[in-house]
């Protein structure tokens, strides 16, 4: 069964074993994706007793992506990275060739989906104040993620807003699919 797969690949990076992305003050993406991973497990089987075990793991990821969450912003910040240009430092996600940083919009966006699992996944596990933090930054999220990160000259997603206020807007169709496709944003 390929979702028991999944159940050992999720959980063990959930519950810290190391890998590609570990370092999760740098890579503002893992966190989000192993929580939705960790949502479609539990929609897709009866996997309470997996739930259960890598509790720890999600409470943790949700943890980190509240810490992350700037509210001057409205927005997932990455600390580390200012995202300006000629910095050529790392990258705050996956696509670490581009040395995205500071307010990332894929980050974003994946981080949007990952609230709104992780309000699923705590309320399972009785943890409501931990479903509500993550509830309040979901819809904070949704509020800002146009007006932070939208192109008004392109009307597309730019890639990221570095820390000097500049948007990197490079046509992404990776960002701008998974923005549209997680619906971050509102129609219009």
């Amino acid at each position: 069964n390929p979702l028991e797969l999944v159940k050992f690949s999720v959980g063990r990076a959930l519950l810290d074993s190391g890998g590609y992305g570990y370092h999760r003050s740098l890579y503002l993406d893992t966190d989000p994706i192993l929580l939705c991973g960790a949502g479609r497990v539990v929609q897709l089987a009866d996997a309470r007793d997996w739930l259960e075990r890598v509790a720890p793991g999600i409470r943790g990821a949700a943890r980190r992506i509240l810490d992350n969450f700037d509210r001057k912003e409205g927005m997932i910040v990455c600390r580390s990275l200012s995202g300006n240009s000629s910095t050529f430092r790392w990258s705050s996600n996956a696509m670490d060739v581009i040395g995205f940083g500071h307010i990332d919009a894929y980050v974003n966006a994946w981080s949007y989906r990952a609230m709104k699992s992780a309000v699923a996944l705590c309320t399972l596990l009785g943890d409501r104040e931990l479903a509500s933090r993550c509830a309040r930054t979901a819809a904070a999220l949704s509020h800002n993620y146009a007006r932070q990160l939208v192109n008004p000259e392109t009307g597309w997603v730019s890639g990221w807003r570095s820390r000097d206020g500049q948007l990197h807007d490079f046509g992404f169709l990776w960002i701008n699919g998974v923005a549209c496709a997680f619906g971050v944003m509102d129609d219009a």
